[in-house]
């Protein structure tokens, strides 16, 4: 195709291409994310600027930090496991449950040997305060860091595909 093209449709091209691939590159994140690691059965993601509606099932985008991160800010997208006025528990087997649904289980080691803290509580979830879960065994997630603030919460993320 670009060889039935003339010298100036093919500049045209070219300069279309020069200016429009660094303006996608700073306008597309505020748009979509990626979530790399294995921790969500999605991967690409709408994100959404309104956080004044986030409820139990909805995915979110936020940052982190701990001893486990060594310290370094993570932008995580997760979803949230149970919400403000839900009630979290979690038995002796470090099974989680919201509401009385089974969400997760906590491991005592991560991937690379390295113990794990676990997250314990068994009541109602503070007000302003989520669970963010990954849906897969070996996610880090709140089992191991607990209850993010809401207000942390940078976008509401969307799965593209279902």
């Amino acid at each position: 195709m670009l060889k039935s093209l003339n010298r100036r449709q093919l500049f045209i091209l070219a300069a279309f291409l020069v200016l429009a691939v660094p303006a996608l590159s700073f306008t597309a994140p505020r748009f979509f994310c990626v979530a790399l690691p294995p921790s969500l059965f999605h991967v690409l993601f709408w994100v959404d600027k309104d956080t004044s509606r986030i409820g139990r099932g909805d995915y979110v985008m936020f940052t982190h930090a701990d001893k486990a991160t060594n310290g370094k800010k993570l932008q995580m997208v997760k979803l949230v496991g149970c919400s403000e006025g839900d009630v979290l528990t979690v038995d002796t087997i470090k099974r989680y449950f919201c509401n009385g649904e089974y969400i997760g289980r906590a491991k005592d080691r991560a991937l690379n040997g390295k113990p794990l803290r676990n997250f314990s509580w068994n009541g109602t979830v503070p007000p302003g305060m989520i669970l963010p879960m990954g849906q897969h065994k070996d996610s880090y997630d709140g089992r191991y860091y607990g209850f993010i603030a809401k207000s942390d919460v940078k976008r509401k993320a969307h799965p593209v595909f279902e």
